[in-house]
C-alpha cells in the first residue's frame, strides 16, 4: 500500500510542476478549491441574506430551539443584501 501512496505523491508532484496555461497561476487538484473555500468560510464566515437570517431566527424561536451554539450568532456569519 505504501508503494501506491508513493506513486500518488509522485503524480501530484508531476501535475503541480506542470506549467500553467496562460492567465492561470496554479493547477488545482480535484477538491482543492472546495477545501480552500471551506477553510476560508470557517475563518471569515459566510454571507447570509438578512431576510433569510431573520426568517431562520424567527423559526428557531417558534420551535423553541435550545442550545443553539453561540457561534451562530457571532463572527461566522456576515449579512448581505438588505441588512437592517
Amino acid at each position: 500500500m505504501e508503494t501506491f501512496y508513493d506513486k500518488v505523491d509522485e503524480l501530484i508532484a508531476l501535475v503541480k510542476s506542470t506549467p500553467c496555461a496562460p492567465g492561470l497561476s496554479e493547477i488545482l487538484l480535484p477538491g482543492e478549491a472546495a477545501l480552500r473555500r471551506e477553510l476560508a468560510n470557517q475563518k471569515i464566515g459566510v454571507d447570509i441574506d438578512h431576510t433569510i437570517w431573520s426568517s431562520l431566527t424567527e423559526l428557531a424561536g417558534q420551535l423553541t430551539l435550545k442550545n443553539i451554539p453561540a457561534s451562530l450568532y457571532g463572527k461566522h456569519f456576515a449579512f448581505c443584501g438588505n441588512a437592517a
